[in-house]
């Protein structure tokens, strides 16, 4: 593992603690009564040391793993696509490239992380939140996957939950 990953995990690790996330290798969990919130620290395919932030939202009735892996999740977003701007979010997760100092770096992740990812993902956190995520999600947020089998259970099989 590059140093840089194991530094974003450190500089994570109090900040997901505190709200609630319980730690699993380089990925969190928090527990809902419908859902299981994910976010995960992981390697980029498009550098040996630039890093992806992944937000994962887990549907507790459509499977029973307790602690799922990010890629599992019936919902997920980079943290990429949520951000204001892509392209300085790109430079300070590339460790390799950048005016950026690693001080820098795991500050402006840091900030990212409680600010978008965190309130992002709390804010899907029920069933009601997700149905009204799946409606609006072509137009709000076209960049999160969101796999058929969830959009037919949030519109069919859970309407009043």
């Amino acid at each position: 593992m590059h140093e840089s990953k194991w530094q974003i995990g450190l500089v994570l690790a109090p900040i997901m603690k505190a709200n609630g996330y319980r730690k699993k290798g380089l990925s969190w969990h928090k527990q809902h009564p419908d859902t299981i919130l994910v976010f995960h620290v992981g390697k980029s395919r498009w550098g040996a040391n630039r890093h992806s932030l992944e937000c994962g939202i887990y549907l507790r009735r459509l499977g029973d793993d307790l602690k799922p892996l990010h890629y599992y999740c019936h919902i997920r977003a980079n943290l990429e696509n949520l951000v204001p701007d892509k392209y300085e979010f790109r430079q300070i997760c590339d460790f390799e490239y950048g005016t950026f100092t690693v001080a820098e770096r795991l500050d402006r992740i840091t900030n990212y992380v409680s600010t978008i990812a965190l309130p992002w993902l709390d804010s899907y956190a029920t069933l009601p939140s997700l149905r009204q995520l799946a409606q609006d999600y072509q137009i709000i947020f076209p960049c999160v996957i969101i796999g058929l089998d969830v959009l037919f259970f949030l519109e069919k099989v859970a309407p009043g939950a």
